[in-house]
Order: structure tokens, then C-alpha cells, then sequence
């Protein structure tokens, strides 16, 4: 009875502990706390499932964004960091005349990285009205509030773009808009002429993986629905909308790894948190890692690719 109780009250930092070493929270807390005669051994660790299911989306909410930062870094609610953006953005050859649109700028730590690395002038551009108040505070803690400015933009409305520019990235976004041929061609034409555009993006491996119930139930969990096509789909939509494609790579095992070493110091977040706030924010934290695991689940399972682009405007 004892046992149980202490299993219920521990639930959330548990499982989460126990989820990612891959072990069951039960045979976990007995190895951990059992009597020395009959204290249970660990089986060998089995693959991750998810330790929480059927949660509702979560919202960007101020909680929300704080605990995304302290996983993946300050300015980033996703894998990334500034030195892997920095890796990628040297494709697109950048100077400090240069403007550059990021598409789905989250938190805007692409953007900073961008303007600080090379002093360009950068527009982020993302969906969330959260994220872009959260993120333009950020880039005027770092002196970047007219380098690196974040504005409110959907990318299915017919909203025009504020000028056009020398260079496009768009991080894991395109994968959520429906229509993506008008919206590629929106970038084209937003592109001046000798215009690169960087996409790094979610695709299906093949049509078949669209009926993978792990597929679907990410596709569930996401706040913004996906709308997958396959790589050979993305490359013809960019090739449609007049881009001469030069880069077309599979980037999914440093995804993989990026995502792990994240998720690894999610106990030492669960340690930092004070009493009054730890029943929301273990929650808000194992909704994000059950998400986060079934992507890691399926890009290791090769159902879903992440795929870098690099595409010309001639």
C-alpha cells in the first residue's frame, strides 16, 4: 500500500526518470527503494515508449515557454542552438548587406544567431503571439532589437511579405502549412534574384508511412496539425515554384542526437523546481517529452526524415 502511494506521489518525476532510461516507473522504484533482500533487479533497459498518453496539445503559454528554454537553450523551444545554426547557415554565404526572412522563428534564436554572427538584417517571422512577444524581449536583452525583430505572420493568410529578401530560412515550419506549393512560390517570389532559401523539414520517408498509427498519433500532438508530403514531393514543389535545388540531404541522425542531449538534463530541470510549481511544469515538461520521444521513435524508425534544402533562385 505504502508502495503504491509512493508511486502515485512520484508519479510525474519518476516515470519521466524512469521513461528515459527505459524502464517501467514500478520496477524502477523497486530497484531504487526495495528491502535489501528482495530489492529487484533492472532488466536490461527495453526501447522508450511514452510515459504519458492522450494529453491535449500544449499551448504557448508563459510556463511553457520558460521550461522549453531551459531544455534546449535560451531562445530555443526546439532542437537547434546557436552553433548548430551557425553550421547550416553557412550555405547560404552571408554578408552584413544581406537581409534574411526566418519562416516559423519560434522564439527567434535562429534570427539572433544570424545577425550577430554575421550582422545581417533579420526578420523573423512565426505564428505565435507568445513566442513573438517572448522572443523580441529577447532580442533587445541582446541588443539586437533592430537586427533581429520578430513579427506576427501566418503563413496561410494572403498577407504579403514587408520587402523582399536576400536570403530565406525556414526551420521545421514548412512541414505545417497545407498548401505548400503557393507558399513556396510566395518565398520565390519574395526571393531577389541570385536568392538562396535554407529549409530544414519534416517528410515522410514514404506514402506508406502516412498509415503508421505512430505517425498519426504524433501528427495528434502536434499544436499546429502536420501536413507531411515525401522529400521527392518537397523537392518537386521547390523545382515548381522555380528553384533550382542544390542540397537535398537526410539530416535525421543529428537530429536524433541533438534531441538526446537535450532530454538528458531533464532531471536536473525537475530537481531545480520549487514546490508550488512543480505539479504544472512536470506535467507541461512530460507532455513535451512524450512528444518529443515519439519523433525520436520515428525518425529512428525511418517513418519520418528530417531533410535539409538549399534551393537557388537563378
Amino acid at each position: 500500500m505504502a508502495e503504491n502511494a509512493q508511486i502515485e506521489k512520484l508519479s510525474f518525476k519518476l516515470r519521466l526518470k524512469a521513461w528515459w532510461e527505459g524502464y517501467d516507473a514500478e520496477e524502477y522504484l523497486l530497484h531504487l527503494n526495495g528491502n535489501p533482500q528482495d530489492k529487484k533487479e533492472l532488466p536490461p533497459p527495453k526501447k522508450n515508449t511514452p510515459p504519458v498518453e492522450n494529453l491535449p496539445p500544449l499551448e504557448w503559454t508563459e510556463k511553457r515557454i520558460e521550461l522549453a528554454q531551459l531544455i534546449w537553450g535560451e531562445g530555443y523551444c526546439g532542437p537547434g542552438g546557436s552553433e548548430y545554426v551557425k553550421s547550416l547557415s553557412k550555405m547560404l554565404c552571408l554578408t552584413d548587406k544581406m537581409s534574411v526572412a526566418v519562416i516559423g522563428a519560434k522564439l527567434g534564436g535562429p534570427t539572433r544567431v544570424l545577425a550577430d554572427e554575421f550582422s545581417s538584417w533579420v526578420s523573423g517571422f512565426e505564428i505565435s503571439n507568445e513566442l513573438v512577444k517572448r522572443g523580441n524581449e529577447l532580442s533587445l536583452e541582446a541588443d539586437l532589437k533592430d537586427k533581429a525583430v520578430l513579427v506576427k505572420y501566418d503563413p496561410v493568410s494572403d498577407e504579403p511579405f514587408e520587402r523582399k529578401f536576400d536570403r530565406c530560412f525556414a526551420k521545421e515550419t514548412i512541414y505545417s502549412i497545407e498548401d505548400k506549393p503557393v507558399f513556396l512560390k510566395k518565398i520565390f517570389d519574395n526571393l531577389k534574384n541570385d536568392g538562396l532559401l535554407l529549409i530544414t523539414d519534416y517528410c515522410l520517408l514514404n506514402e506508406e508511412s502516412m498509415i503508421n498509427s505512430d505517425v498519426q498519433k504524433w501528427q495528434m500532438q502536434e499544436t499546429t496539425a502536420p501536413f507531411f508530403i515525401t522529400e521527392k514531393e518537397m523537392k518537386k514543389n521547390l523545382e515548381d515554384a522555380g528553384f533550382n535545388v542544390r542540397v537535398n540531404e537526410d539530416i535525421s541522425e543529428d537530429y536524433i542526437k541533438i534531441i538526446s542531449k537535450n532530454w538528458a538534463g531533464a532531471e536536473k530541470i525537475l530537481a531545480s523546481l520549487s514546490p508550488q510549481d512543480e505539479m504544472d511544469s512536470l506535467q507541461i515538461i512530460m507532455k513535451d517529452a512524450e512528444s518529443w520521444n515519439l519523433l525520436s521513435k520515428l525518425l529512428s524508425d525511418k517513418h519520418i526524415q528530417v531533410r535539409k534544402y538549399l534551393a537557388h533562385k537563378k
